[in-house]
């Protein structure tokens, strides 16, 4: 009986293993948390692969351990579902690496659909420091498949209370056009900038009219 139990409970870690292999082989998180997104810059991006998009997002500097999580929202034509009041979620999850950051754009790859940015982690000098943005708009972004979604500037105010630190996703597409569209010419070519940002901007329709 001791030896079966035995048997029965390697086999057991056996299969747990394989698991735990296959999901990193997914590129999955194996413990159930967000997937991690790095941030490149342009020369260094990937292609994409599959149905995903780019996300190119202004980041104010990243301090050590700072990121961002992104999760994916139930919705329809780029409009969020609510039941109840209560914002819809899908179990997608995606951590966006901030650490090291200089100021600038960079690029991430993501699936196709709408976000809401539902945790900051940005610490506080050697303190950690953490926001929640769950229901925002103004922490919503939208990717747009085989595009390049701008989603915002993120920024950190330079001045500092005790407790707390003033970040803010501030959309600023009209006043990033020409940096964007100039600097990063050759990947915009072939893919084209979109507005991913959670509030409607109708900048590019604009620039698009005759």
């Amino acid at each position: 009986m001791h030896t079966l139990f035995q048997l029965r409970l390697r086999e057991m870690r056996y299969v747990m293993t394989l698991l735990f292999v296959g999901l990193l082989a997914l590129g999955l998180p194996a413990d159930g948390r967000a997937q991690v997104v790095e941030l490149y810059d342009a020369d260094t991006l990937p292609p994409l692969k599959g149905r995903n998009g780019y996300i190119v997002i202004g980041v104010d500097s990243g301090d050590t351990e700072s990121f961002l999580v992104a999760t994916k929202l139930v919705a329809h034509n780029r409009k969020a579902r609510f039941i109840g009041g209560k914002l819809q979620t899908t179990n997608k999850k995606f951590r966006i690496e901030l650490a090291g950051r200089e100021t600038g754009f960079y690029f991430a790859v993501l699936p196709p659909g709408l976000y809401q940015i539902t945790q900051i982690n940005y610490p506080y000098f050697n303190l950690p420091f953490r926001l929640s943005t769950d229901g925002s708009r103004e922490w919503r972004f939208f990717v747009e498949e085989d595009k390049v979604s701008y989603v915002g500037q993120l920024v950190v105010a330079r001045e500092r209370s005790e407790d707390s630190v003033d970040v803010n996703l501030l959309n600023r597409l009209a006043a990033d056009y020409e940096q964007l569209t100039s600097t990063y010419s050759g990947l915009l070519e072939q893919y084209p900038l979109a507005s991913g940002i959670g509030i409607r901007d109708d900048f590019l329709e604009f620039l698009a009219t005759p």
